[in-house]
């Protein structure tokens, strides 16, 4: 265990986090001594070489161990961004969702979901009905508004049916819209 601790201090300093030394130390060393941060450490590591489910456990157990809410937040979305990689896209909310009950104060959480929203009205939340798919934006946008990134929101908003667009639909703004795919949500319309 103590060669173990030096050869990966030794490897930390050098930044040689990447090699597969630096991993089977810390792994010796989470054998005896596990702790939220190396497991985290250990888990982003995993996720950058690709190996995701890896990855998704050693995050697990960061989060068992983890006793900071505002840091367990912040390893729950990692989880959700490895749901997203993975395409499992209402696991990645909720898993951000999540993160948000333990630090409601963070915006990166809403940003998040906001994100996942926008990037699926191209993709899998698509539509033939001009207004349902114009309010996958809108759902985007509230949750913009919740971070408080105006840009974002305003790069939403560009996305809104037209006035025109919700008359001819027979509806109003103001109207609640239900959005289907993974998404599961009703918005109320807002013209563009």
């Amino acid at each position: 265990l103590k060669k173990a601790k030096t050869i990966n201090n030794l490897l930390a300093k050098k930044k040689c986090i990447n090699c597969n030394l630096f991993i089977q130390t810390n792994d010796k060393i989470l054998e005896a001594e596990p702790t939220s941060k190396r497991y985290s450490v250990a888990a982003k590591i995993f996720k950058q070489k690709g190996k995701l489910d890896i990855s998704y456990e050693y995050f697990n157990k960061a989060i068992e161990l983890e006793k900071n809410d505002t840091l367990k937040a912040k390893l729950l979305l990692e989880q959700a961004e490895i749901e997203v990689k993975k395409g499992n896209l209402s696991i990645a909310r909720k898993k951000a969702k999540e993160s948000i009950t333990l630090n409601s104060s963070n915006p990166i959480a809403f940003e998040f979901i906001g994100d996942l929203y926008f990037n699926s009205a191209t993709n899998a939340c698509t539509s033939s009905d001009v207004l349902m798919a114009k309010a996958v934006y809108i759902a985007a946008y509230n949750m913009y508004q919740k971070a408080g990134n105006t840009s974002k929101m305003n790069t939403a908003k560009a996305q809104f049916p037209t006035l025109s667009e919700i008359f001819v639909r027979n509806k109003k703004e103001g109207d609640n819209i239900a959005i289907g795919c993974w998404i599961n949500e009703t918005v109320q319309l807002i013209k563009k």
